[in-house]
């Protein structure tokens, strides 16, 4: 009688285990929040966004031009369902820049790229302004997203790339 307790219970927690795991992992690999692209979509709309970054103002980020080098991690994009770059209205990234000369300087901030003619930019201020101004300039659906990871570890090597390339 006590080895089918013991057994039932160790099927009970062996289940159990296993529930929480494919949780877990459904959780780590489709709530992230951020929007779904194919890698080449999401590849261009990276170049699309690094390329207006580093040549416009964006707030807080350093002045525009040759002395800026950045990388991005795309977040999403408006529409959420483009199935290719070109119809991108805006996207969203988190944006490291680095700036200045022989010491350069460096930011990473969440930015909201507009793709209008001509493109524009807006980042959330700092202090007190930052929590109301990602709800202003971010779709609720990527503002998880945004406040979860600012991705620091894969952008610094990809930022120290681009300083190199336009050096």
């Amino acid at each position: 009688m006590m080895t089918k307790i013991r057994i039932g219970w160790l099927a009970a927690a062996t289940a159990a285990v296993l529930a929480a795991g494919a949780g877990i992992y459904f959780f780590t690999t489709l709530g992230s929040g951020e929007d779904d692209f194919p890698a080449a979509v999401r590849t261009d709309l990276a170049i699309t966004a690094r390329d207006t970054v580093e040549r416009i103002a964006v707030p807080n980020l350093g002045p525009a031009g040759e002395q800026r080098a950045c990388s991005v991690w795309v977040v999403g994009a408006d529409p959420p369902t483009l199935t290719a770059a070109a119809q991108a209205r805006a996207v969203y990234v988190w944006a490291m820049c680095a700036y200045g000369g022989d010491v350069p300087s460096s930011s990473l901030l969440p930015v909201a790229v507009h793709l209008t003619d001509p493109p524009t930019a807006e980042a959330p201020g700092d202090g007190a302004l930052y929590g109301p101004e990602i709800e202003r300039i971010f779709p609720e659906r990527l503002r998880d997203a945004i406040l979860d990871d600012n991705h620091a570890a894969t952008l610094q090597p990809e930022m120290n790339d681009r300083v190199r390339e336009r050096s």
